[in-house]
């Protein structure tokens, strides 16, 4: 990140979209009647809306100046260029569209009536638009896999819009709406995450928050679906592996990604107590019962786990590190930090663990 641009602008483009969930999911309950399929994204900020305030600030407005933080951090990302000032350029059009739309209310149920709703028509499709071209001017900036993303977001987001358009889709605006303008939030996140430091994140308390509840889940799915070819963060499936223990309280089991170290055939994984949190339940799980699943790319096998003393973890403490530049800062923090090592099963004996193993216990 360069100098000109302040380090918190870095997060627009990850808070920005996750802020905007929340209130979009919450305004819809509140509202009785409300329907996310049929109803335009707008009307809970129209002027018959039970909490239009809400819906105008922290929402629509909030997010309109999220885009422009993240147009800055996006072009101080990618460099100069005629297609980096179009693509960022489109982006703060956009965020433009999204601060109008939050000042001009629409009318009942998202009607022209009055002269303010139809400001808000106007502004609605000056955020919508350019939001079809933006991922597609960028592209050319970013890594292969992410340019092919970018192009596939802008082409789904401007067919989408097209449907949206069309009065034969009238009865499932709202669903149209929200998938074109998901795209986009989604497009938004994935960038972010490839632009920021995750490492230097991952040192902070939002940041742990962030990797634990948004990166982790997410990080998990793409793994699974993908058999480890394409991450959020980590590089490659070389560095990171997909961790199955079964719960010592609930027997069901949890699936968690962990960034590793091989050592011949057995492999090293560590956990470091940031210092405000409780022990990693993945942590406790092995502590409890040493036997685990361990996932590379797509090829499934059972371990045994060995916890290392303090004397043992120096042989691998600079290279863990390496791999993940928060261990240092939250030992330094803390003080804590757990790392074992991983061997192979050598027999079909002990604890059968299923392959289908999931998540959800502890």
């Amino acid at each position: 990140m360069s100098k000109k641009v302040p380090d918190f602008l870095s997060y627009c483009g990850i808070v920005g979209p996750l802020v905007y969930l929340i209130v979009l999911v919450t305004l819809g309950a509140l509202w009785p009647g409300y329907n996310h399929v049929s109803q335009l994204m707008s009307e809970l900020g129209g002027v018959e809306a039970p909490h239009a305030l809400i819906m105008n600030t922290l929402g629509l407005g909030l997010l309109g100046f999220m885009f422009f933080g993240f147009a800055l951090v996006l072009y101080d990302h990618i460099g100069t260029g005629k297609l980096s000032i179009l693509g960022t350029g489109l982006i703060i059009l956009s965020g433009i569209g999204l601060v109008l739309s939050a000042a001009f209310p629409c009318d009942p149920g998202c009607m022209d009536v009055t002269i303010t709703g139809e400001r808000h028509s106007i502004a609605a499709i000056v955020a919508a638009v350019p939001m079809s071209f933006a991922p597609i001017a960028v592209s050319s900036y970013f890594s292969r896999r992410l340019s092919i993303y970018s192009i596939i977001t802008g082409i789904f987001i401007g067919s989408v819009s097209l449907l949206n358009m069309n009065p034969e889709y009238s009865p499932v605006q709202g669903a149209l709406q929200r998938t074109g303008i998901g795209l986009g939030l989604l497009w938004m996140e994935v960038v972010s995450f490839k632009i920021l430091d995750v490492s230097k994140l991952g040192a902070s308390r939002f940041g742990v928050w962030t990797i634990k509840h948004v990166i982790t889940p997410f990080q998990r799915w793409i793994y699974r679906s993908t058999g480890g070819r394409y991450l959020i963060v980590g590089g490659s499936r070389d560095r990171i592996l997909l961790l199955t223990t079964k719960g010592r309280k609930s027997g069901k089991y949890r699936t968690v990604p962990v960034f590793y170290l091989r050592d011949g055939d057995q492999l090293v994984v560590c956990n470091v107590n940031p210092g405000f949190e409780h022990t990693n339940p993945w942590v406790l799980n092995l502590r409890a019962n040493p036997v685990a699943q361990v996932q590379i790319g797509q090829e499934v096998s059972k371990y045994n786990a060995r916890e290392l003393t303090d004397t043992e973890v120096e042989r691998y403490w600079i290279e863990l590190v390496k791999l993940w530049p928060a261990y240092r800062t939250h030992y330094e923090r803390s003080g804590k930090r757990a790392v074992f090592v991983l061997e192979p099963c050598r027999s079909n004996g002990g604890e059968n663990n299923n392959t289908n193993a999931r998540r959800e216990g502890r």
